[in-house]
């Protein structure tokens, strides 16, 4: 299916290949996509993460033995690569507005913030690792297992404020199983999984989205967790 008026904004990072990796196999391919930042090498070895055959409660764990571009490449979009890292900047937004798209998928580095000016401009989604407004900051998916012994994400349109926009679309995971990876991998597999249903409501919906308003009196916010507290929390997790 063609994803008319989409692009995906894409970083050099595991969760970008998690995402195009599941758009890919799900048939679902943006108009055009750009990739910023300077390129990596393969994240990890085939030998290292052993995913081909890690199946996750019906998730599909992404393989990140394959490089973004070669993903990319095989989607049949058109495709644009910029050397700057910055989300911010001014070649970023020329090529966003020479594309003029009408939803951008956003994969960008840890830390940064997409500037107010292009959220006002474009419809920005994305997918946040935890329940909102309950779960907002960083690193949420170990609070969540902490307190809730549950994982979850919730698709968001983009603003100024911290994991504050409209929700558009939320779901609830069950815990990952000890010894799969839950930064690089289940993490970033319960995300593209909720990116794909979320986009293909929207085509549903003639290129709309329900939206929710998302109280930002509501829920707390974290920070990047303690390595005590990330390590009790991997304790919840469900033995093979």
């Amino acid at each position: 299916m063609k994803l008319e008026g989409v692009l995906f904004l894409a970083g050099y990072t595991s969760r970008s290949q998690s995402y195009a990796q599941a758009m890919y196999r799900e048939g679902l391919i943006p108009d055009h996509i750009i990739v910023y930042g300077m390129p990596t090498e393969k994240l990890v070895s085939v030998a290292d993460q052993n995913v081909n055959t890690i199946r996750e409660d019906n998730l599909v764990m992404p393989d990140l033995s394959v490089h973004l571009g070669d993903t990319v490449n095989d989607m049949g979009s058109d495709v644009t690569i910029l050397d700057d890292r910055e989300v911010g900047s001014a070649e970023l937004s020329r090529t966003l507005s020479e594309t003029s798209p009408e939803l951008v998928i956003y994969s960008g580095y840890g830390g940064q913030i997409v500037p107010k000016a292009l959220c006002d401009k474009y419809m920005f989604l994305h997918m946040h690792s935890g329940i909102l407004p309950k779960y907002r900051g960083s690193t949420t998916i170990y609070y969540s297992i902490l307190l809730e012994k549950v994982c979850g994400v919730t698709g968001i349109l983009l603003d100024e404020g911290i994991d504050s926009g409209e929700i558009v679309n939320q779901m609830y995971y069950p815990l990952p199983r000890n010894g799969v990876d839950i930064d690089s991998q289940y993490d970033n597999a319960i995300r593209a999984d909720l990116l794909t249903k979320t986009l293909c409501e929207y085509c549903a919906n003639n290129s709309r989205f329900a939206r929710i308003e998302n109280n930002v009196e509501e829920g707390d916010d974290y920070y990047v967790i303690h390595p005590v507290l990330k390590n009790i929390a991997i304790e919840f997790l469900k033995p093979y």
